[in-house]
Formats: C-alpha cells, structure tokens, sequence
C-alpha cells in the first residue's frame, strides 16, 4: 500500500470526526489540486492530529516524486540484436521425428 493512501486514509477519519464530510482519499492521492485542498484544511485544524498527519503526507509526497523521476531517468533496456540472415525460421516438429 502506498503511504500517501494510508495517510489519506487516516486524514479521512479525522476531518469525518471533525467536519462530517468524507473524504475521497483515492482522489487524494491522484489529484495534485484535491490534496492540496485537503492538506490546506488539515493546516487549519489547530488542535487536532491533521496538521501532523498534512506534514506526513508532504513528505511521502515527496518521496513519491523523487522515486518517480528516478524511474524515469533509467534508461528502458533495449531488447538483444538478433542477426538476422533473412532465411526463413527453421520449422519446429513436435512429437516423433521422422
């Protein structure tokens, strides 16, 4: 399970126990604009846990964002060359040869 869904997940019972409102945590972590609104509204609940667990979601955030530009920098491995005399593939026999 990724972190940012399991805090997403956390920040969704808090602001349920606080607001009464739902929150959709897939949205939250696929959303950029949908997390920066929820983590705005976890900064302004002085008093409770969701300040913490808004920091907690940043920093997974970002870590997500470094391993996913790490991923793209790796060069995709190419596939083996293969020399190709242009004669056609021996055919393959199953069973008893003859």
């Amino acid at each position: 399970m990724d972190q940012r869904s399991f805090i997403a997940g956390r920040i969704d019972v808090q602001i349920r126990r606080h607001l009464g409102v739902p929150l959709d945590t897939h949205r939250a972590v696929a959303d950029a604009r949908y997390s920066l609104d929820m983590l705005l509204v976890c900064d302004a609940m002085v008093d409770t846990e969701l300040p913490q667990l808004a920091r907690q979601f940043r920093v997974a955030e970002a870590l997500h964002e470094s391993v996913r530009r790490k991923v793209a920098r790796v060069p995709a491995a190419s596939p083996p060359l293969r020399e190709d005399s242009g004669a056609a593939p021996r055919p393959v026999s199953f069973g008893r040869g003859r």
